[in-house]
């Protein structure tokens, strides 16, 4: 199987073509909507379009004009954009006349006897082609469907706004002869003033498109579980890997929310990197730790496109900026109702963001949370000296050795991480080189201190999150994964003289979840303590806690 965002191969092979995607789109279609698939990059839309004409073709009441924005460079002139719409129609109704037999010819004659028209009445152009789709739709006697993919390069273009309101008007008037139903499809919704953002983080000026028209396209096209398990299930029939098909799933389920373009780079970095990494072990690059080999290869890839626009998002937008600090770093619960409405509607048509039952923000998968976390955790931290090369002087005074190539080799030993070790390593730099008190700079500062001090250590061979489930103002259970081992260190800012039992009661249930016998907390007191400890081990309903306190 080859893995892409084809919504064919990920979806729809397992159930044919009367799938909830492709039902819902035919449901519209067979109501004569116009809508508007505005969906993130990498959804499938433009898979979804090119695969629509099979879903419609049993019905030979239907025919199908689906245009490619993507292929005209210039939308600034009115002639040019309506000589290549005729172009483009004209190409696509000659395709369909030559797998339909002659079902096209008359319709084909009627565009291209328009198209003379036009090239003589050139400052007529949009009600020519107003004229010519009125034409074609009498002469065809077929209920035309006209979709046009990429509008996101159009929306800043008067020439096709105009062309929009064309057909918005015979729709309104209520005109027999016009296209019974159009989709458009991109990124952003047209129909919101200022859905297309400046890149440079302004007011672009972008009027708004006269498609009040459109309807609603209620239909969320990320992967679910079920969806998941399917392409993973002829994959295995394919190759026998022996995977645990329901792990797998989960995973790619936890870390992505279903978004095909994640899910799909992972299953490829499995099926192609991780396997060759390991000797072609198809079993080894199927398992939990090839799973998580492909989280980290795909981390890597900063030219991916989804990346390049979170970073551009990010770069370009510092209320946006702001906002992901305030969650992933702060931990803070924001209300989408609360925030700036263009910022978080631009956030969430791009992808970043979703807005959850509680009405609270939060960003959309775990690798973008982070890849988001590798961005932010060192805009505008202090932290007295470089953290690496604190880790650099632990290996030195551990082993005496100078000029370590490995800063980490001081914390892993016999493919192990010693987590304690690095605990204490860090709440000592911690002690001596930064000891706020104050609980503001604690919780601007706290997680992003301990995530700068580890990162370079994990070197790329081990992965982290935190738990966004969990995560608030003071506290962040952060998950590292490494060696095939899970380590969970909880950190947790306290505003009192000692930290209450039931929050050490609470840690080791939350243990209890990952099957875990140990676990650590760190604990930043806001309070200076005469008599803090350092560290110590509890034992708490038979799970071991390492408690540090700084």
């Amino acid at each position: 199987m080859t893995f892409s965002i084809n919504r064919d191969k990920i979806i729809y092979k397992h159930a044919g073509n009367k799938t909830e995607c492709f039902k819902y789109v035919k449901s519209l279609v067979d109501r004569n909507k116009y809508f508007v698939i505005n969906q993130p990059q990498g959804t499938g839309k433009s898979t979804l379009l090119s695969q629509l004409g099979s879903v419609l073709q049993p019905d030979y009441s239907y025919l199908l004009i689906n245009l490619d924005f993507l292929s005209i460079a210039d939308f600034s002139s009115e002639s040019g954009i309506c000589a290549k719409l005729y172009d483009l129609m004209l190409s696509q109704i000659e395709y369909v006349s030559a797998e339909d037999g002659n079902a096209g010819i008359s319709t084909t004659g009627i565009l291209r006897t328009a198209i003379q028209k036009f090239a003589q009445a050139k400052p007529n152009a949009q009600l020519d082609l107003i004229n010519a789709i009125q034409d074609m739709c009498q002469a065809n006697g077929k209920r035309i469907v006209l979709a046009i993919d990429g509008i996101d390069k159009a929306c800043d273009s008067q020439p096709f706004i105009d062309f929009l309101s064309g057909l918005r008007d015979l729709y309104i008037h209520r005109k027999p002869l016009t296209f019974i139903s159009v989709i458009l499809a991109g990124v952003n919704d047209p129909r919101n003033p200022g859905s297309r953002p400046d890149p440079n983080g302004g007011s672009s000026g972008i009027p708004n498109i006269p498609w009040n028209i459109a309807t609603d396209f209620a239909f969320d096209m990320n992967l679910t579980l079920t969806e998941i398990s399917g392409m993973l299930s002829q994959y295995e029939a394919d190759h026998n890997t022996s995977m645990d098909i329901p792990l797998i799933c989960g995973l790619l389920k936890e870390y992505t929310d279903g978004y095909p373009f994640l899910v799909s780079k992972l299953c490829a970095l499995m099926d192609t990197v991780v396997s060759e990494n390991n000797g072609g072990s198809e079993k080894m690059a199927w398992s939990r730790e090839g799973f998580l080999e492909a989280v980290r290869l795909l981390l890597r890839e900063h030219s991916l496109l989804p990346f390049q626009s979170l970073v551009l998002q990010v770069e370009n937008n510092s209320e946006l900026k702001d906002l992901l600090k305030r969650i992933l770093l702060t931990g803070m619960c924001l209300n989408c109702y609360t925030v700036s409405r263009k910022t978080v509607d631009q956030a969430i048509m791009n992808g970043l963001m979703q807005v959850l039952p509680d009405s609270c923000l939060t960003v959309s998968n775990r690798i973008y949370e982070t890849y988001l976390y590798n961005i932010l955790m060192h805009d505008g931290l202090s932290f007295g000296r470089n953290a690496g090369d604190d880790v650099a002087d632990a290996a030195n005074a551990l082993y005496g050795k100078k000029n370590t190539k490995d800063a980490g080799i001081a914390f892993i030993q016999d493919q192990t991480i010693d987590m304690g070790f690095l605990i204490k390593r860090f709440s000592a730099h911690y002690s001596k080189e930064f000891r706020p008190r104050d609980k503001a700079s604690l919780e601007n500062q706290a997680r992003r201190l301990f995530l700068t001090f580890l990162k370079p250590i994990l070197n790329g061979q081990g992965n982290y999150y935190i738990d966004s489930q969990t995560r608030s103002v003071s506290n962040a259970d952060l998950v590292v994964d490494m060696f095939s081992k899970r380590h969970i260190v909880k950190l947790k800012i306290w505003d009192g003289a000692k930290l209450a039992s039931e929050e050490i009661d609470k840690f080791a249930d939350y243990l209890d979840r990952f099957g875990l016998e140990t676990g650590y907390l760190l604990v930043f007191y806001v309070a200076k303590r005469r008599n803090r400890k350092g560290s110590r081990e509890l034992r708490v309903n038979g799970k071991k806690i390492v408690l540090f306190e700084v």
